[in-house]
């Protein structure tokens, strides 16, 4: 695992040998909830900095394992390209605009990842922009880039997709816990959030319901939904079967 890593929304990591799921991050830093029982627990951008430094905050053991070769290829591929566009866009350097995507793609082929990456089809500027949109809904996780990504609950503000998200990993974890349970993680992150507003005079957000989280849970690949709570090997057992 590298150095330092992003702390995605929805993403499971371990912070002092303890797991829990990445509820929000922002400019104050980590919302964390623990994936067995607890209250939630708020981590300033310090240290957050100084426990990855330490190698005390970690990333849990992810699920991509199980996918396929050309689907684990075909998200290296995306990840790459909308990481380096983010990159560029970051430092000013890139727009949302089609002739500065075609630059940005080309730039990004020719000479800033890795060579297996850039000899992978360049995608068009439309593709990455929606890429990079399902990206971003997703909280910046891989599950926005997979091939076959859920589409419930896209017309959602991006904070409550996020949410959502998040509350799909929990059901998808070792932990196991009911779609109740994340409902109510659901319900209390969209609780957090609308707490945050308040205080900056916005408008409250709506709680999806339980048949939206319900759909967006078997929208994900039954793959991944059963190595995160079962294990990659469940999951192994489960392919070959069929």
């Amino acid at each position: 695992m590298p150095d330092t890593f992003y702390p995605r929304v929805g993403i499971t990591l371990l912070l002092d040998g303890v797991s829990y799921m990445v509820m929000a991050w922002g400019a104050t830093g980590l919302t964390l909830l623990p994936t067995r029982h607890g209250p939630m627990l708020l981590v300033d951008r310090p240290t957050v900095a100084t426990a990855m430094r330490e190698n005390r905050m970690r990333l849990a053991s992810p699920a991509v394992a199980v996918m396929s070769p050309a689907e684990r290829q075909d998200l290296v591929r995306r990840r790459a390209y909308c990481d380096g566009f983010l990159g560029l866009e970051a430092q000013g350097e890139a727009e949302r605009t089609s002739a500065s995507m075609a630059e940005a793609i080309a730039r990004l082929a020719s000479g800033s990842m890795e060579a297996e990456v850039a000899s992978f089809p360049r995608p068009s500027p439309s593709t990455l922009r929606r890429w990079l949109h399902r990206y971003e809904a997703s909280g910046f996780h891989d599950l926005g880039l997979a091939t076959r990504a859920p589409a419930v609950g896209s017309r959602l503000p991006v904070e409550v997709r996020r949410a959502l998200t998040a509350a799909v990993r929990s059901y998808a974890s070792q932990e196991r816990p009911s779609m109740a349970k994340c409902y109510d993680r659901l319900q209390y992150a969209v609780l957090a959030l609308n707490a945050a507003r308040a205080d900056e005079g916005l408008e409250e957000l709506a709680v999806p319901s339980r048949s939206t989280l319900g759909r967006a849970i078997r929208s994900v690949d039954r793959r991944l939904l059963v190595a995160g709570r079962y294990g990659e090997a469940a999951a192994r057992r489960m392919l070959r079967r069929r």
